[in-house]
């Protein structure tokens, strides 16, 4: 007997009509062009966005880009590996016997794609850092902590199909190669993010399977973004006082997520009040 995750029964989460209508939702979304615009796309509206800023630029709408933001990466995650690497694990006579499911999951890897494409939109707009778009910290927490989910399932994931069981299946049940995530080399790779591209929509590419390189770009960006925002504020208090470290300390930590600097601080003041107490 064949065990799958493509559940035709079930109602509710976890069923194809669930999942369309997701996808659907999310991707109707990003194609209205709510997300922070990018270098070409506020030359294109540089006269419109002088004249409403004032009133448009607000924390509403910046909640609203963050959570469409993570709404996309968490469909990326859930797309490949609640579905595709599911389907694709069982392996060819098991897509052979569901032949029902192929139209859905070839669709699930054309939204795959888009939204994937999507991401590498919005890893330009990182790069770019610019104070006049709505971007934030947060939305560089959030491509960190979305990059290092993927990063780590993809990591047991490649550790799973390492078992020899699988080897010694035969052919036809062996897992299967999906092609959006089986990633051949391509001419633009993770180091292309060191480089300025203006036109994101002329790079078609994906992003690599390998994360660690682009995990440590975003990490960058997010350093210059802080850094950016805290020179103002840095010059004030260093002509107002002298020796103060303090902000070169939180430039140090900056390349942290909010998270990531919260676990850091609570442990090491958990020390030191418990040795202040002691003393």
């Amino acid at each position: 007997r064949y065990s799958s995750t493509h559940r035709v029964a079930r109602e509710g989460r976890g069923t194809w009509q669930y999942i369309r209508d997701k996808c659907l939702h999310i991707v109707d979304k990003r194609s209205e062009g709510q997300l922070p615009p990018s270098k070409k796309q506020k030359k294109n509206k540089k006269n419109e966005l002088s004249t409403t800023t004032a009133t448009t630029t607000t924390k509403h709408q910046r909640k609203m880009y963050l959570k469409d933001m993570r709404a996309q990466q968490q469909l990326l995650t859930e797309i490949e590996f609640e579905w595709l690497r599911q389907w694709g694990i069982q392996g060819t006579l098991h897509a052979e016997l569901h032949p029902y499911w192929h139209t859905p999951i070839q669709k699930l890897m054309t939204w795959f794609t888009q939204l994937e494409r999507s991401c590498v939109q919005m890893l330009h707009v990182l790069q770019e850092g610019n104070k006049d778009t709505l971007l934030s910290e947060d939305l560089y927490d959030v491509t960190i902590e979305a990059l290092e989910e993927r990063r780590k399932l993809r990591k047991t994931w490649h550790e799973r199909l390492k078992d020899p069981i699988y080897k010694s299946m035969p052919l036809h049940m062996q897992p299967l190669a999906i092609k959006v995530l089986d990633r051949q080399p391509q001419s633009h790779n993770d180091n292309d993010h060191d480089n300025d591209h203006d036109d994101t929509s002329q790079q078609p590419y994906q992003l690599s399977e390998n994360l660690d390189q682009l995990i440590a770009h975003v990490r960058k960006w997010r350093v210059a973004f802080v850094n950016s925002r805290t020179t103002t504020s840095t010059t004030n208090t260093t002509t107002n006082t002298t020796g103060n470290k303090k902000p070169l300390d939180k430039n140090k930590r900056s390349n942290l997520t909010k998270k990531e600097k919260r676990k850091v601080a609570s442990n090491w003041e958990r020390m030191q009040l418990s040795m202040k107490k002691t003393k």
